[in-house]
């Protein structure tokens, strides 16, 4: 199955080039897993556990916690 993904918001001006980069990378990323989500919860597990394993969850938590940010920016 493919995602189509957007990365449009990010023009908006409350958003700058480290988001840009990010929302493009994390799009580019995207397009090359391959999750089946025919079955949602495995579907689930499986992107957590390629999140985790690629580093992206490390922008779910502050640096203080393993995270990839000083602090979270949301």
């Amino acid at each position: 199955m493919t995602m189509q993904s957007s990365i449009k918001h990010l023009e908006l001006p409350f958003f700058d080039d480290v988001h840009r980069d990010l929302g493009e990378r994390l799009t580019t990323w995207i397009a090359q897993q391959q999750v089946d989500e025919r079955d949602d919860r495995k579907a689930c597990r499986d992107w957590v556990q390629l999140l985790g394993q690629a580093g992206w969850l490390r922008y779910c938590v502050p640096e203080k916690f393993g995270g990839a940010l000083r602090r979270l920016d949301s």
